[in-house]
Parts: C-alpha cells; sequence; structure tokens
C-alpha cells in the first residue's frame, strides 16, 4: 500500500494488540488466536480502524480523555513536547505529540483550574500556567511549580501573551480587574487599564513585529487596543455586531490583519489594525466562537473552535468555510494549535480532553 504525502505510520495498541495505522481510517494488526490447541496468527485488513483511529481526528488524552483542557502549548524547540491545561485537573505534559501524557501538578494547588500556558522561548523550561488560583511559574520544565502573583489584585486569569522579544514581559488578562503586566518574569505584575473600560477580559494577542501593540478582547465591550504596552487602551470595535469577543488571532505575517471569535456572531476581521471590522461567516454555522488558530506557515489558513460544532476551517482568510470534524465527536472546542513545524498537524482543546489530525485537509 502506498502512503499519500504527509501521512505517517503510527504503531500502538489496539484491544491488546499491536496495530500498523497507515493513513486515514486504514489499520493492520495482526491478533494471537487459537484454533484446534494450536497457536496461530490473524491477519485483519480495517478499512475502518476502531477506537483511536476512527477518522483524522483522534482523541489523544490525557488522562481517560474526560479532561476539559482550556489552553494548549507547545516547546517553540521541540514539537514533541505539548501541555494542556485544564479546568480541574491542572497541567499535563506529553514528550511524545501526545501519544501518552502524565500530570506535572507538583507546586499547583488541588484540582487546579488553568485557563492560560506560556513558555519562555528562550528558555524552554521556564513555563508560566494562569488561571483560578493567580499565576505560576515553573523553571524546571514543569516538575514544580511555584506561585508569581506579587501584585495581581485579581487572581481569575483567563490569558496570557509573553512579549516574543523579551521573554521577562508578560501580560495576563483577568475576568474582572483588566490586563496585568510583568517585567520581571512575574515576580511582580501591576495593573495597565487605563481607557480600558471593561475588565473582563477573554483575549489577548501581540504583534510581533511590534511588541508594543497588544489587542484585547473583552466580555462585553469588543476589542481593547493599546500601542504602549498597556499604558494606555482604546477602543477598535467599529463594525463589531457582538460585544462580547472570547477569541482573537493575529496574522503572523500581516499584523494589520486580526480574527475575532464572537460569542453569538461568528467570527470577524479586520485589515487596518482594528480600526473597522467586518463579519466572514459564509459557511461558518455556528455563532459560538471559542478558539482561534492561523496556519504560520500559510496565514490565509484559519481555524476556528466552536461551542457546539466542532472545528472549522477557511483557506481564504475568512472569505469561505468548511467544518473539518471526521473522527471529531467533541464539538465543544475551548483551545486550537497548529503545530508550525508540520501544519498538517493541529490539536484542538475540548470539554473532552485533547484531538489531532494529521490530516487537516480532511472533512
Amino acid at each position: 500500500m502506498k502512503l499519500l504525502p504527509n501521512q505517517r505510520f503510527r504503531t500502538t495498541l489496539l484491544d491488546g494488540a499491536p496495530y500498523l495505522q497507515l493513513g486515514r481510517n486504514v489499520a493492520i494488526t495482526v491478533l494471537p488466536s487459537l484454533r484446534n490447541g494450536i497457536l496461530g496468527m490473524t491477519l485483519i485488513l480495517f478499512l475502518t480502524a476502531l477506537g483511536l483511529a476512527q477518522g483524522p481526528w483522534r482523541n489523544i488524552g490525557p488522562e481517560d480523555r474526560t479532561a476539559s483542557v482550556s489552553d494548549l502549548a507547545m516547546d517553540p524547540t521541540n514539537p514533541m513536547m505539548l501541555y494542556a491545561g485544564t479546568s480541574g485537573d491542572g497541567v499535563f505534559q506529553s514528550t511524545d505529540r501526545g501519544a501518552s501524557w502524565s500530570r506535572i501538578n507538583e507546586g499547583l494547588p488541588i484540582r487546579s483550574n488553568i485557563r492560560a500556558l506560556a513558555i519562555d522561548p528562550t528558555h524552554p523550561m521556564t513555563l508560566y500556567a494562569g488561571g483560578l488560583d493567580g499565576m505560576f511559574q515553573s523553571t524546571d520544565g514543569g516538575a514544580s511549580w511555584s506561585a508569581v502573583s506579587n501584585g495581581l489584585t485579581h487572581l481569575n486569569i483567563r490569558c496570557l501573551v509573553m512579549d516574543p522579544t523579551d521573554p521577562m514581559t508578560l501580560y495576563a488578562g483577568s475576568d474582572g480587574s483588566g490586563v496585568f503586566r510583568t517585567t520581571d518574569g512575574g515576580a511582580n505584575w501591576s495593573a495597565v487599564n487605563n481607557g480600558l473600560t471593561h475588565t473582563r477580559v477573554r483575549a489577548l494577542v501581540i504583534d510581533s513585529r511590534d511588541p508594543m501593540t497588544l489587542y484585547a478582547g473583552t466580555d462585553g465591550s469588543g476589542v481593547f487596543q493599546t500601542r504602549d504596552g498597556g499604558a494606555s487602551w482604546s477602543a477598535v470595535s467599529n463594525g463589531l455586531t457582538h460585544p462580547r469577543i472570547w477569541a482573537l488571532a493575529i496574522d503572523p505575517t500581516d499584523p494589520m490583519t486580526l480574527y475575532a471569535g464572537s460569542d453569538g456572531s461568528g467570527v470577524f476581521r479586520t485589515t487596518d489594525g482594528g480600526t473597522s471590522w467586518s463579519a466572514v461567516n459564509n459557511g461558518l454555522t455556528h455563532p459560538r466562537v471559542r478558539a482561534l488558530a492561523i496556519d504560520p506557515t500559510a496565514p490565509e489558513t484559519v481555524y476556528a473552535g466552536s461551542d457546539g460544532s466542532g472545528v472549522f476551517r477557511t483557506t481564504d482568510r475568512g472569505a469561505n468555510w468548511r467544518t473539518v470534524n471526521d473522527g471529531f465527536n467533541k464539538p465543544n472546542v475551548r483551545s486550537l494549535m497548529v503545530d508550525p513545524t508540520d501544519p498538517m498537524t493541529v490539536y484542538a482543546g475540548t470539554v473532552s480532553g485533547v484531538f489531532q489530525t494529521t490530516d487537516r485537509d480532511a472533512d
């Protein structure tokens, strides 16, 4: 059997027996069987593979595949290393692209609710995790955590971004006290809310070319922008017909282009840095969008995770969308991540674990 481009051989266990996954819905396994007291081997070709191999999307964990995953992160120097922040189960780590996971919660509160993750790209052993109990930092790849919440007057953290040119500078969006900033790697935080008239912040993105420019999506007043690292904010919501913005994504090649996922009116796009927005929902059949991700190698490709209809994809910057849900049986998506080293691989954090596809073109 000839493999198509980007297909991979995979070996794992199917009902206790090794099997070889050849691609979409195809697997071969060798099962031991007893017949007349003689041990034989039965070769079975599965045209529709069972369990984990069903469809291009697969639930890859963690635990019993029921953890509610709020955020995902990948080591920028090692795509095998993944992290998942969960609601009530803390942080999980995978060292093999999600084939297996382990809890890394030493130092985190019991039943910790982690909603946002960040990794220092220059020292990827340094991680940050924000959630209902404030901010935590690990300097040993998650083996242990310590609280770094000094100055956080509100501990309910919903989102987190790192300055790509200075990993000591991070911004945290809270669920009630606006945006906080640290310039010393989390040792001290201060509120940076001048002009930010709505303090329930659901999403933050940063301009990689001009890291003093950030955008904040709020749960009631649309989008705000700062051009001075948070010292002052201004509303940039012209054209947004829905005020509750739960997801933001910024084009890495054209930072004037952003996408906003709303909690009732689908996706909006701006091509002028937020001066004006327009709805881009053709084919997007679910109005509640909780996650957005842009293919870093082909920014015309954007993914939208909905709160009820799975994942949608556009290959023309939002002009048209279609579902990409084959094998995806948990439609409530909370986070999305595209592997920058292999953009055919996409991860989705859902209310029932992490899903992975290595065939993003499948319907």
